[in-house]
């Protein structure tokens, strides 16, 4: 990977803000604690994943730009929806680590979520 985009990348994902939610810290401390395992791209992609697709879409209400707030899902207000995140994100770094077991990309991440995705729908409910 090109240096400059590698740093680039690295500061996006470090300046990344998620401290209103604890469970989107959580991740982006989980995922930093694999540096040796993510290259900088492969961390900012599982973050924008895990808080867009996940985190928010799942839980808390959401204001749209006119009408009612929509309410969070049901599984996103769980009780043990944090501990289903956080089994989800140790099932796809064990994916991803059968790509690579260092210096996986953003494309490893892509290729964890392809092959675990029948796993993945049963934390997640999806169809």
């Amino acid at each position: 990977m090109d240096e400059l985009l590698r740093q680039r990348y690295g500061l996006l994902f470090g300046t990344r803000e998620v401290t209103d939610w604890p469970i989107l810290a959580t991740v982006k401390r989980r995922i930093r604690e694999k540096d040796k395992l993510l290259r900088p791209d492969a961390a900012l992609c599982l973050l924008i994943l895990y808080e867009g697709m996940i985190v928010r879409a799942y839980s808390g209400p959401l204001a749209p730009p006119q009408g009612d707030v929509l309410p969070s899902t049901s599984l996103g207000t769980q009780s043990n929806f944090g501990t289903i995140v956080e089994k989800s994100l140790d099932f796809l770094l064990g994916e991803i680590a059968k790509f690579s077991t260092t210096d996986a990309s953003s494309h490893d991440v892509i290729k964890a979520i392809d092959s675990g995705w029948k796993t993945l729908s049963e934390y997640f409910q999806w169809g």
